[in-house]
């Protein structure tokens, strides 16, 4: 064998374990849930879904009674069929929002004036993206809060 084979053939490999990498990290990403209509449902949204116990507790309804208001909430289409996941029945967050504007639950506005926050440094590498997009992702997922977030980047340089 020459060099040039088995440059060829280093680089074959290369290119194979990359690919099976790739398919790795891919398949990470995603989860498969028990019900088949979701099969690789977003790993972001599974893991922010919410089960009925956690949000009968969040409303203060017991099982029964907050099961009786699901089941008016979907036949008026209000809201979608939950994510069964064994015996789990999950919510995404969009069908939480719909469950607590049903609901009158006091939103953000109501109780509070708008406000702005602002994250700044000079210094590059110093994480006010991260700190500003973790910050808002834990605001927005508050369900005490009820807040809307919006985030604007102004770096010139921001991903």
């Amino acid at each position: 064998m020459s060099i040039l084979d088995d440059i060829r053939t280093i680089g074959l490999k290369m290119k194979n374990e990359q690919a099976s990498l790739k398919e790795i990290i891919l398949e990470s990403s995603r989860v498969d849930v028990s019900d088949e209509q979701v099969d690789g449902l977003d790993r972001l949204i599974y893991n922010h879904c919410l089960n009925k116990k956690t949000l009968s507790d969040f409303f203060g309804k017991s099982r029964n009674t907050f099961s009786r208001i699901l089941a008016e909430l979907h036949e008026k289409k209000v809201i979608g069929e939950p994510i069964f996941q064994n015996k789990s029945h999950l919510y995404t967050r969009w069908d939480v929002q719909k469950i607590m504007e049903a609901m009158g639950t006091i939103q953000y506005r109501e109780m509070y004036l708008p406000r702005v926050i602002v994250t700044e440094n000079h210094k590059g590498g110093t994480g006010k993206s991260t700190t500003t997009a973790t910050l808002a992702t834990a605001a927005a997922l508050d369900l005490n809060l009820n807040a809307k977030i919006c985030v604007i980047d102004l770096d010139p340089k921001a991903r």
